[in-house]
């Protein structure tokens, strides 16, 4: 009878210290994903969310390895990232999908947790030898999929316990809710920065580029050009048709600059018929040579208004300034005098040159 006694309460003291072990374990994921959770709706930009996200999930579920799938049919992620100067094509761990039609099967039942299938292959794309046991999060707000958080590993019964397991819904409610949050913001912010008539960045774009790149180039000595380009055509009589036709040569106009562009060249709407772009480390014979491809496509373009051809032509004017770390102007006041410079040179050109005063005469 006392050896029965004594085998139920070592049996009764065995069963609650593995309650009080679950307990704390389950005290720990908590805290684990109340700080993930804390942290992620601090995180104030994209880039910082994708970073976060990739390495964060994985060890939160201590899994190999992570990637992150974001469908973007209009571009806008990838042009956000871009312009943020956040290299995402290098990042293999990132896939930007046009739509998820590509993905199949993968996407239609929800979180998975479990033995990878065939199904799952375009989920992890860049991994050479497929995985063992995945996990697969649908990121999904107001009914919209917007892609998915996958991790995996290579061994079996890699998985992680289930308290973990626990939360994969609020982490991929938390991850949904941001980044559908910090997309709508940069929509709004690159609308904001957009003109709406040439369709490309605006002047406050501009100059505040301008000034980072001037900042940039003091912790690294440098040079920045700025070049302007006047755009000019046939006026029309009719004050209606002139404002189409002004928008049309615009949006024909800044498309066909940027193509005569660098990737990591700034360019930006300036003011009336003018577009600048700015350009570092790039020695004047290569401006001149930039300036001439911009002129020969500019006059190729044909451009067919009210049963008529308009012919389009374009000056410039270009300024350089060596940029140094004992500069005693502000980078903002060096950004402003870069373009009035530009501007200064692209007057005396248009006004000097007698074959454009003949241009603007004409109707």
């Amino acid at each position: 009878m006392e050896q029965d006694i004594i085998t139920d309460l070592t049996v009764l003291q065995s069963s609650l210290n593995k309650l009080i072990v679950r307990t704390e374990q389950s005290d720990f994921t908590l805290q684990q994903f109340r700080a993930f959770q804390l942290t992620l709706f601090a995180v104030n930009s994209l880039p910082e969310i994708i970073e976060y996200v990739l390495s964060e999930t994985k060890l939160f579920f201590a899994l190999e390895s992570s990637n992150l799938i974001l469908i973007d049919a209009e571009a806008k992620i990838a042009g956000y990232l871009s312009e943020s100067r956040y290299d995402y094509q290098k990042n293999q761990a990132l896939v930007l999908l046009s739509s998820k039609a590509g993905l199949g099967d993968a996407v239609t039942g929800g979180i998975f947790i479990g033995q990878y299938t065939d199904q799952q292959a375009a989920l992890f794309p860049v991994q050479t030898e497929p995985p063992v046991e995945v996990i697969v999060i649908p990121l999904i707000q107001h009914g919209e999929y917007l892609g998915s958080v996958n991790l995996s590993s290579g061994k079996k019964n890699a998985l992680p316990n289930k308290t973990h397991l626990d939360f994969v819904q609020q982490i991929a409610s938390c991850i949904s809710i941001c980044l559908e949050n910090q997309l709508n913001f940069a929509i709004a912010q690159q609308a904001y920065r957009t003109e709406a008539l040439a369709k490309t960045n605006n002047r406050y774009f501009l100059e505040q580029r301008l000034t980072e790149e001037i900042e940039r180039g003091q912790r690294a000595t440098s040079s920045v050009s700025c070049v302007l380009c006047e755009v000019d055509f046939p006026v029309l009589e009719n004050s209606r048709n002139k404002m189409q036709l002004e928008a049309q040569v615009l949006q024909t106009a800044a498309e066909t600059i940027r193509r005569q562009l660098r990737i990591v060249d700034v360019f930006s709407y300036y003011e009336g018929k003018k577009f600048a772009a700015f350009l570092s480390n790039v020695p004047e014979p290569v401006i001149t040579g930039i300036t001439q491809r911009i002129n020969t496509a500019i006059e190729e373009q044909v451009i067919k208004f009210s049963q008529k051809i308009v012919p389009l032509s374009v000056v410039f004017g270009s300024a350089s300034y060596q940029i140094t770390a004992s500069a005693e102007k502000s980078p903002n006041a060096l950004a402003l005098e870069l373009l009035a410079a530009a501007d200064a040179k692209l007057y005396a050109t248009k006004y000097n040159n007698p074959n454009q005063a003949k241009k603007e005469k004409s109707a």
